[in-house]
């Protein structure tokens, strides 16, 4: 605390001042950002999403159907670590 009290109060105040500001702009500076003008509205459209399309269907676009499918063989394959004694 004594230390505090050698500081002159001008520099306190010009310290906590300097403070703000920069929270403020470093505050003001997050989001906001935004590909699209402002008289354009977004596009939900194409693959992006999880179930393929904007209707959930989950229908991709593929050649494997019914008829088909007993005919596949393995691609590839991935060996999964048992867990360890304990987890």
């Amino acid at each position: 605390m004594e230390r505090l009290s050698r500081v002159p109060s001008a520099a306190r105040i010009a310290i906590g001042l300097l403070v703000v500001a920069l929270l403020a702009l470093t505050i003001g500076g997050c989001g906001g950002s935004s590909s699209a003008s402002d008289d354009e509205e977004a596009s939900f459209t194409g693959s992006g999403y999880p179930g393929v399309d904007a209707a959930n269907t989950r229908k991709a676009d593929s050649t494997i159907d019914s008829s088909n499918v007993s005919s596949l063989s393995v691609a590839w394959k991935a060996k999964i670590p048992r867990r360890p004694r304990g987890c």
